[in-house]
């Protein structure tokens, strides 16, 4: 966020409101117009995205990495800080920070995900209090048609985080009688799940529509 730290960011032309200590003098007497001083928030927003590949297909693997990496994109031009833990065929974490760097590293990260055999996820609210501020957001991406997942989504809201779950979905045929019954079995999941914390769900053969804007870069 930009705000009144002390880390300058760049110059911006002069709107209402502005503080007018912030006017660059020496910019604005090269222009045509008043040009004010920038600086980063001195406390921007934490958050971690969280990529959890059991249970997925290569589809919905696809899916949730596209996504992990799109959000990452969208909350690093907001200024935020933002890092990523991946839980596949290996456990690896980027930490939180800042800038286009950490995109190159994040982007790095998840090129290299496969999908996770099928061990249970481990205690996630410890490993998350290990490499992430206790106020971070914690945007979870995860296959919801397991059981464990309500316990670890449980665990994580105890521990005193905000936690968005995003979870990849294959819409069955109309004919399709097995797939409907796993449909209907995830959905008693979702509904446990929306008890404690928002749940959005995709269709991995259709983009998002309810991905957030891109703020500008």
């Amino acid at each position: 966020f930009l705000g009144s730290g002390l880390e300058f960011y760049s110059l911006a032309n002069y709107v209402s409101g502005d503080d007018f200590r912030t006017i660059n003098w020496k910019a604005s007497a090269r222009t045509d117009s008043i040009i004010v001083n920038q600086h980063m928030s001195q406390r921007s927003r934490d958050v971690a995205i969280v990529l959890d590949t059991v249970g997925m297909d290569e589809e919905s693997l696809e899916g949730a990495v596209d996504m992990a990496a799109a959000l990452s994109t969208y909350f690093l031009k907001q200024r935020d800080r933002v890092g990523v833990a991946v839980f596949g065929e290996f456990a690896k974490v980027v930490r939180p920070d800042y800038g286009k760097r950490q995109m190159y590293r994040i982007l790095e990260s998840l090129i290299e995900v496969r999908i996770d055999p099928g061990r249970a996820p481990f205690k996630l609210a410890q490993f998350l209090n290990r490499y992430f501020l206790r106020d971070a957001l914690v945007i979870l991406i995860t296959n919801v048609g397991r059981v464990e997942v309500v316990h670890t989504i449980e665990g994580i809201i105890r521990s005193g985080r905000s936690v968005v779950v995003l979870s990849p979905v294959r819409i069955p045929a109309i004919d399709d009688l097995d797939g409907r019954m796993k449909m209907i079995q995830r959905d008693d999941e979702v509904f446990s799940i929306r008890q404690h914390c928002r749940v959005e769900e995709w269709d991995v053969t259709k983009p998002p529509i309810w991905m957030p804007k891109r703020g500008r870069p």
